[in-house]
């Protein structure tokens, strides 16, 4: 490997930390890495080798090559990116703050978003609308992003916990004319249509892609 290869790697890896994390311990937090190894990654310290570029490569979910490209012209788009937990709609609806959750699992969100931004995979058909023409609709199986630090309007994508209930549920929120919250499906097909909430509910977040 280059001397070359090996400072175009340090800095890629620098520059992807800087513009999407509030520091290197973050990163290190978060995806479990060694303070050192890092530091020195980092610094050009120790060997930055193909193994090892492709390793961060797809635990960061980026594409196999990136830290080898040369570093400009890509800050912009690298400043939209933010590693989330992927977390189940159990875990969702029992903590308040997902960040004290143990978490395996990171995925980068497409999206602005907060520090407290969280994924979830869809379970179920009731946000599944068959029509080809549908502006929204999500399969079982996709990923969603669900950001608690989005205020919730009226037609918003909710993720919510009713008082009764020991998981969350993804639902789109509605509000009368009086401020009674109603919960609905988008699947036109699914039986209960509206949800009248007569109950305490945790508004978990507003999802956001």
């Amino acid at each position: 490997m280059s001397d070359d290869m090996q400072a175009r790697r340090s800095e890629r890896l620098s520059e992807y930390i800087r513009n999407n994390y509030s520091s290197p311990n973050e990163f290190i937090e978060i995806h479990n890495q060694n303070q050192g190894r890092i530091s020195q990654l980092m610094n050009g310290k120790i060997s930055f080798g193909e193994k090892a570029a492709r390793k961060f490569e797809a635990m960061l979910g980026l594409p196999e090559g990136y830290f080898d490209r040369e570093p400009s012209n890509v800050t912009v788009i690298e400043k939209q990116v933010r590693q989330v937990p992927l977390v189940s709609f159990v875990a969702a609806g029992a903590f308040e703050n997902i960040r004290e959750l143990d978490v395996d699992t990171y995925i980068p969100c497409p999206q602005n978003c907060s520090d407290k931004t969280f994924a979830l995979r869809v379970e179920g058909l009731s946000m599944y609308d068959p029509n080809p023409y549908a502006l929204k609709s999500f399969r079982p199986g996709e990923i969603i992003f669900c950001d608690p630090e989005v205020p919730a309007m009226n037609g918003s994508l909710v993720v919510v916990r009713l008082e009764s209930e020991s998981r969350a549920t993804f639902k789109q929120i509605n509000y009368d004319e009086w401020g009674n919250m109603f919960l609905s499906p988008l699947n036109p097909e699914w039986e209960e249509q509206v949800i009248e909430v007569n109950e305490p509910a945790l508004m978990v977040g507003v999802v956001i892609g």
